[in-house]
């Protein structure tokens, strides 16, 4: 009877992996990395969108344009 630890790891029991498990683990590798892809570009995207609306706000409340012309160059540059 097989341990535990060799049920849910089998590439790190030490006996080798036959096709379906290679093909398994190799479908969930991809689905990890895509994962986090996923939510890095997500994050990035939302701290892009507060840093924005944060410009806009600091701008109309000081009346500085000199953060909005770094906003927009920002938004076109980066």
């Amino acid at each position: 009877m097989k341990c535990q630890s060799e049920k849910e790891n089998p590439e790190k029991s030490g006996r080798m992996l036959n096709r379906e498990e290679k093909k398994i683990l190799k479908e969930l590798k991809k689905n990890i990395l895509f994962v986090k892809i996923k939510s890095s570009i997500s994050y990035t995207l939302k701290v892009v969108v507060i840093l924005f609306i944060a410009g806009i706000f600091i701008q109309k409340n000081n009346n500085a344009t000199l953060i909005a012309d770094i906003t927009i160059s920002c938004s076109y540059h980066c």
